[in-house]
């Protein structure tokens, strides 16, 4: 063999190794993309296996996601309505000490009243029994009337002329005299009131 045929040999093995390089470079390429089919075709069937499952879970966690949040609103309802009525209470008791008050002022009022009233029913009197009567009642408007002639004797600024007590003339009067009817006309001047 000759040097010629010698290269010749070699090109052509080189020519035979470059054409089994591009076919084994093809059927490579060719395995690797049947490979990657395959395992694309795994994948997308081991997805489409697991997929309802992962829809099933997407969901789940999206109903308790919204669950929470229904529990979560609730509560804050529950918390305002917790909070509304605590100030229904607070406004209920304030407008309970307000009436209270006001009915406090009133009664106070109305006292004060009552009291210069009888005060100026008093000093309109120009009978000084009727004055003093007037004085005994106002310490205590439920004196009865004995106990009324009894103070104007211990007082001892009205003596009678006759020299009898307050206390005999009532009793002389048995309740239906002048002195009865002098007390029960201040009485009911003062008071409003009957004996």
């Amino acid at each position: 063999m000759n040097q010629t045929e010698h290269a010749s040999e070699l090109r052509d093995l080189n020519r035979r190794n470059r054409k089994l390089w591009q076919i084994h470079q093809q059927h490579f390429d060719q395995e690797l993309e049947r490979c990657e089919q395959t395992t694309d075709g795994a994948l997308a069937a081991a997805y489409e296996r697991v997929k309802p499952r992962a829809q099933l879970e997407e969901a789940q966690h999206e109903a308790h996601h919204q669950k929470q949040e229904k529990i979560a609103e609730r509560a804050k309802a529950e918390q305002l309505a917790a909070q509304a009525q605590v100030a229904e209470a607070q406004v209920a008791a304030a407008e309970e000490q307000r009436e209270q008050l006001s009915g406090k002022l009133s009664a106070a009022q109305y006292e004060a009243d009552e009291q210069k009233r009888q005060k100026n029913t008093l000093l309109e009197y120009r009978s000084a029994l009727r004055r003093a009567i007037g004085a005994a009642l106002l310490r205590n408007s439920e004196t009865p009337n004995l106990q009324i002639c009894a103070a104007l004797d211990d007082d001892g600024a009205l003596a009678r002329e006759d020299r009898m007590s307050w206390v005999e003339k009532y009793k002389a009067e048995k309740g239906s005299g002048s002195l009865h009817t002098t007390i029960s006309q201040v009485r009911r001047d003062l008071f409003g009131k009957r004996t």
